[in-house]
This record gives structure tokens, C-alpha cells and sequence, in this order.
């Protein structure tokens, strides 16, 4: 079974985890986003994922961080925090 299949967020509306352009990052909608990883089994997993895909790496609700969450670290940062939790 892949890390998507167990991930919390399966079956919930894509819309709350890519909201649309210009929505602030404390909105409900995305604190509602980020509560679903907070108990998520697999959210090193998706971080890593969001670290390998430059598609999807600015945008979203990806192990319970948003795109400016991230870049803050940098992908490097995440790419090696997510490995070391592995």
C-alpha cells in the first residue's frame, strides 16, 4: 500500500489542500487542511514527496505545511529532514 492510500487527507476534497490564489494561510479552510496532517501516520512521506515534486513544492497543504512554511526551510532542508525520519 503506498503512503497516499494511509494518508489522512485521502478522499477529502483536493480544493481544501490547493486553495485558490490569494487565500491567506490562516484561512479556516486551510487550518482544517493542516489539522487532517497534524494526526496523519504518513506526513513525513508526503513532505518528502513535495520535495521531490518542483511542480507542487510552492503550493499546497503538503505534510501539514504550506508552501511559504517550506520555503522558509528550503527544499534541501525538507529533503533531508524527511530522510532522517524515515
Amino acid at each position: 500500500m503506498s503512503w497516499y492510500e494511509r494518508a489522512a487527507c485521502r478522499g477529502m476534497p483536493v480544493s481544501l489542500f490547493f486553495p485558490e490564489r490569494g487565500t491567506t494561510w490562516n484561512s479556516p479552510d486551510l487550518l482544517v487542511a493542516k489539522s487532517f496532517c497534524a494526526s496523519c501516520e504518513v506526513r513525513e512521506e508526503c513532505l518528502r514527496a513535495a520535495a521531490e515534486r518542483k511542480d507542487d513544492w510552492d503550493t499546497g497543504v503538503w505534510g501539514g505545511t504550506t508552501g511559504t512554511e517550506r520555503r522558509r526551510l528550503g527544499r534541501n532542508n525538507y529533503r533531508r529532514r524527511a530522510a532522517s525520519a524515515a
